[in-house]
């Protein structure tokens, strides 16, 4: 059975402000969210393997945290991840601990 403002399956009825102002209002700030510019920082190249490694950071037009955006590029293939800076610290740190690690990793 259907009455007004009801769907089947038992999904509810659609919230009186599904469709009004507050709700375009919400859509407009999740539209914002995702308006951001794009800022090269390093271009790498692998030798070995010949992937290009793109550092980018991300800033967002609302403002809030930046983001260093990680883009791996192999063949036609795209692996692409955003880190916080906590993240891209502890992880460049731990590179760097490696690659001195390795003989002719120490900078003299």
């Amino acid at each position: 059975m259907r009455g007004e403002g009801s769907y089947p399956f038992g999904v509810g009825s659609i919230t009186a402000t599904g469709y009004g102002r507050r709700a375009r209002q919400n859509a407009q700030s999740a539209h914002d969210m995702d308006k951001f510019t794009v800022t090269t920082l390093q271009q790498l190249q692998v030798p070995l393997g010949g992937q290009e490694i793109e550092l980018q950071q991300i800033d967002f037009a609302a403002g809030g945290m930046s983001m260093l955006r990680v883009r791996i590029r192999e063949g036609r293939r795209f692996t692409i991840f955003d880190l916080d800076p906590g993240t891209a610290r502890a992880w460049g740190e731990a590179m760097a601990r490696w690659a001195q690690a390795q003989p002719g990793g120490r900078a003299e």
